[in-house]
Order: structure tokens, then C-alpha cells, then sequence
């Protein structure tokens, strides 16, 4: 197997082959984590939004810093310790691994490459959108037609019913199934149990395995996951935007079960504990990991409901806990269904052209305010995320796909509901990456 990594400015093309071209050794992996995941610690050091958890031991964890110190970051020690990481990595026969270790090999390598990546970027190095991607995740985001998106959401958005402009029309639309604050969290609790209902039909969920819901405000993103270790997490949602009850479903799939909660404690509980490999002690946000946990995350709501399903439960449990009318809702959620792929794309694109500088601030605002009818405050949200997590953005719709794609695949032709979670399980219980699932 060969990796490419295209590092930008001072960096050279980085092609390590897993072929050694020296003696050949012993595993030695369980080494290489360790000092990998203490690596990856120091870094979160100078990057407040690297470490995205961390369950290992306390002592690993090192002593926070001052301000004027975290000022002075030490790249090229830094540097050093990761090229040797990758040296190490790279002696190493994957012919005398067994599969799974070869899957660990991959894993470690490409974690090590986007972590060397990171450091480079905190170093000054300035990446564009598509190159910091390749680097942290291992894949890239199509580059969509931008005139073609806008001409497609348009058209839409032109035939909605109602009066005003057409970001008007649709938050009339929307606004009737907006859950009332004082029920939020009876429903987040229903919908959440339901999740875990249907997910505990297809695998046995680990013993012990619990979370905390908490609401939040003045966040850059609309929920978060915060894994604990030993199968916790706290779940975190942004009431910034209201929440309507077809997000409510959604983003619990999303962020618990069969999504992130889920999918780090079988990592946690399988690769930590069980087998003791420690690089799964820690969550680096800028990793390959994202990618494939974000598109889990992404299909695992399709995996344990149909859309008619979902539909059924929304307006059979939820409504009446909300004490909303159903009327006009199916309508509304049609809409949602196709403006959804197109205004997730044109999205991207605007933040990849506000990330590599083609687009101030004020005209990207402007646009997805005009292309999406965002409102100001949602633009600004969008755009928050963009200044705070770079290209993270292409996880969610680029890891989507590509985890759809492999399962249609690895399906074709004996399509059943088994099938597809069997499919997804092997995903959510093997350390692979962006490539393991490329054709």
C-alpha cells in the first residue's frame, strides 16, 4: 500500500512506501502509539479545538502552559518527533501483519501524516482548502458547478408557496414544526430511546454504555458529541438556531445512536481496552478518524430508520409530545429532502472559496444569504465554523457519500436491511480510512 500525502509552500512531495527499505522489524506499533497519542496531546497544547477527546491515562497528559509560552510554538521539535513516528511506521512489513494490525498500520500512518500536517499549519504554513483536506483527512470534496447549484436552488425556492421574499416563504414553511423550548428536552429523551431502540435490534450495545444531554448556546456548530471514554458521552445541542422536530431525529442519529456515541465506544471497548491499542485513547479532530466517524454519522440514521418510518414516528410519538399540528408537514419535509444535497454543496463551495480567500467575509455572507436563504445570523454561524475548523466541513457530505457508495457496493444486487447494517457494523468496528473504502 502507498500513501501520498501533498504538503503545500515549504513542504515536498511526501510518498512514503510501506515497502521497507531497511531491515525489517518487528511490529513495534504499541510503542509508536504511545508516543503518538502523547504527540498528539502536546499539539492540543497550541490548538484549542485539536483534541477532540482524550480517555488514556493522566499521567500521558501534559502540564498545561502559559499564555506567553503557548505563543512560542515549538515546531521543529515537534516536527522531528513526528518524521520519526512515520521513519518507524514506515520499516514495518504490513506483509507480516495479520488483517487487522494492517488495518492499524494504515490507520497510524495516515494519523501521523495529518498530525505532521497540523503541526505545519500551527507553524505558519498556509494550506489551501483542498490541501489541508487531503492532508488531515485523506480525501478531497469534488468541486462542484457553483452556477448550476444556484440555479437549481433557485428554481426551488421560486416555487414555493406564500408570500415575501424566499427565505420568508420558507421559514413559513418551517416555522409551524419548530419544537417549543419547553419541550426540548422530553423529546431529545423519546427520540433519543428510540434511536437506541432500533439500534439495539441490529448489535448488542456495550454494557454500561450511557450519555448526558445538554443545551448549550453561542456555539459554531449546531451539536456536538464529547466522549468520555468507557462508553460515555455528553451530548451537547446549540439552541442558537430553534430546533424543528425533522432535525430533532436527525441529529440524534447523528451525534448518539448509531452515530458518534455508538461508534467511539466500540473503538474505545474494542481497540483500547481489549486489544490495548492506546492511539484509540485519543480523538484528534484534524484526523483522518473524522472523516470516516462523520460519515457514519451521516448515513447511520438511514440504517436504522426508512424515511417513511422515520415520518411515522415524528408524527405518531413526537407531535403530540410537542402539541404541533402534522398538517403540512410531509410537504415540508419533501422540500427539505430536495433542496437538501444541492444547499449542502453550494455550502461547500462558498466556504472553500471564504476559506482560500476568494470571498471576504462580508461576500460570502451575502451569498449564502442570497444562494441559501440563510439569515444573517445563520451566514455568520456557517462562516464561525469555517475560521474555526478550517475544511472539517467536506466530512460531512464527502464522507457521506463516499460511506454510501461502499455500501450500495458491497450490497448490489442483494439489498435487505441485514445486509446494509452488517455492512455498516463492519465499518463501525474496523480502524479504516478514507481509502479502505475507495474503489
Amino acid at each position: 500500500m502507498r500513501y501520498s500525502v501533498l504538503l503545500p509552500g515549504i513542504f515536498a512531495l511526501l510518498i512514503i512506501s510501506c515497502k521497507p527499505a531497511h531491515k525489517p522489524v518487528a511490529s513495534g506499533m504499541d510503542g509508536i502509539a504511545e508516543k503518538y497519542v502523547k504527540l498528539v496531546l502536546e499539539i492540543g497544547l497550541y490548538d484549542k479545538y485539536y483534541i477532540d477527546a482524550y480517555h488514556g491515562p493522566d499521567e500521558w497528559k501534559p502540564e498545561e502552559i502559559s499564555e506567553d509560552k503557548a505563543k512560542n510554538f515549538p515546531s521543529e521539535e515537534l516536527r522531528q518527533k513526528a518524521e520519526e513516528l512515520l521513519t518507524k511506521l514506515n520499516a514495518i512489513r504490513p506483509a507480516e501483519l495479520d488483517e487487522m494490525e494492517k488495518y492499524r498500520h494504515s490507520f497510524l500512518y495516515a494519523h501521523v501524516a495529518a498530525a505532521l500536517g497540523n503541526i505545519e499549519r500551527l507553524a505558519g504554513v498556509k494550506m489551501t482548502f483542498e490541501d489541508e483536506s487531503k492532508i488531515f483527512y485523506g480525501a478531497t470534496a469534488p468541486k462542484a458547478d457553483v452556477e448550476f447549484l444556484r440555479s437549481e436552488i433557485k428554481e426551488m425556492l421560486t416555487s414555493l408557496p406564500g408570500q415575501g421574499t424566499a427565505a420568508e416563504r420558507l421559514e413559513s414553511l418551517r416555522s409551524p414544526f419548530i419544537i417549543p423550548s419547553e419541550k426540548l428536552d422530553t423529546i431529545m429523551q423519546v427520540a433519543v430511546e428510540e434511536c437506541r431502540r432500533r439500534t439495539a435490534l441490529s448489535i448488542d450495545l456495550p454494557e454500561h454504555e450511557s450519555i448526558e444531554i445538554e443545551l448549550v448556546s453561542n456555539q459554531p456548530w449546531g451539536a456536538y458529541n464529547w466522549y468520555k471514554g468507557n462508553a460515555h458521552s455528553l451530548i451537547q445541542l446549540n439552541t442558537d438556531r430553534p430546533s424543528t422536530m425533522d432535525y430533532m431525529v436527525n441529529y440524534l442519529s447523528h451525534e448518539v445512536y448509531p452515530g458518534h456515541h455508538l461508534h467511539l465506544s466500540l473503538m474505545d471497548l474494542d481497540f483500547a481496552q481489549e486489544r490495548g491499542w492506546v492511539e484509540f485513547t485519543v480523538s484528534p479532530l484534524y484526523a483522518p478518524l473524522s472523516f470516516i466517524a462523520e460519515g457514519i454519522a451521516e448515513v447511520g440514521g438511514s440504517i436504522i430508520f426508512t424515511e417513511a418510518e422515520r415520518t411515522q414516528f415524528e408524527k405518531e410519538v413526537l407531535f403530540p409530545i410537542a402539541g404541533l399540528d402534522t398538517n403540512g408537514y410531509s410537504y415540508y419535509k419533501a422540500i427539505q429532502k430536495q433542496l437538501s444535497k444541492s444547499t449542502t454543496y453550494l455550502r461547500l463551495e462558498i466556504s472553500r472559496a471564504y476559506f482560500d480567500g476568494k470571498l471576504t467575509r462580508e461576500q460570502a455572507t451575502e451569498q449564502l444569504m442570497n444562494d441559501l436563504s440563510y439569515t444573517n445570523q445563520r451566514a455568520n454561524q456557517a462562516l464561525d465554523f469555517v475560521d474555526a475548523y478550517g475544511s472539517y466541513i467536506i466530512n460531512y457530505s464527502t464522507g457521506e457519500d463516499l460511506l454510501h457508495q461502499y455500501i450500495n457496493r458491497k450490497v448490489q444486487g442483494t439489498y435487505t436491511p441485514q445486509k446494509a447494517w452488517e455492512v455498516f457494523e463492519q465499518i463501525l468496528r474496523t480502524p479504516v480510512i478514507a481509502s479502505d473504502l475507495q474503489e
